[in-house]
């Protein structure tokens, strides 16, 4: 997880540009700021720490009990959660060994605490999640919202992500894309040859790589 430091540097850059414009407008020496950012916010002077949290609109209160929240009530920051290679968003794919952690908002781990992501491959839900985004995956093992994404399983391993329908014996799992070759699939557990569905979790959110190319994909 990132530290409070970290997040209020990024912070200042996106408000402000760079600590030096921070510093022009609140009349502090950039110097001061940057020994703050460096040495701990709560270990630094009133004199310093005051004018940076009210020019960036951060709750002082949350601050000394070593939280940053916005005055808002927004949560800043990011938690990195493991990623497990990828998925597939048309045909079911092996999904890749995960040895990766990624950075997802602070809120969204808050909420979703065990969640992982998965790259989706393919365009079958390219209306909703784009061919080479990041799923957030919120691990369940029942579908409990209807025609909503989620990743499965089919079989040993075999996975993918699409719209769930429940069914009164079985599932409808239904692409949501441009390309309307993309057909829905209906498993019915009364079907003998259909192997074991296992329901992996329900994707929550997504996000794109740092190297997307919109025209690429």
């Amino acid at each position: 997880m990132a530290t409070i430091e970290e997040c209020v540097k990024e912070l200042i850059d996106e408000r402000y540009g760079s600590v030096p414009r921070l510093a022009a407008a609140i009349d502090l020496p950039a110097q001061t700021i940057y020994s703050a950012l460096r040495n701990g916010l709560k270990g630094s002077s009133m004199s310093t720490v005051m004018p940076i949290v009210e020019a960036l609109d951060i709750d002082p209160g949350q601050l000394v009990r070593g939280n940053l929240v916005m005055l808002s009530g927004k949560k800043i920051g990011s938690v990195k959660v493991p990623m497990f290679g990828s998925i597939a968003a048309g045909l079911p794919a092996e999904p890749d060994v995960a040895d990766n952690m990624l950075p997802i908002p602070i809120e969204l781990h808050d909420k979703y605490p065990d969640a992982f992501l998965l790259r989706v491959q393919g365009e079958s839900m390219n209306n909703i999640l784009p061919n080479g985004c990041f799923a957030l995956v919120d691990p369940c093992v029942t579908v409990d919202y209807s025609n909503q994404p989620y990743a499965l399983s089919i079989g040993m391993g075999n996975a993918m992500v699409k719209r769930v329908r429940v069914l009164d014996n079985g599932f409808e799992l239904k692409p949501d894309s441009s390309d309307p070759t993309f057909r829905s699939t209906i498993l019915d557990f009364a079907d003998p040859t259909l192997e074991p569905v296992t329901i992996i979790g329900r994707v929550v959110w997504y996000c794109l790589p740092a190297q997307w190319d919109f025209y690429a994909q």
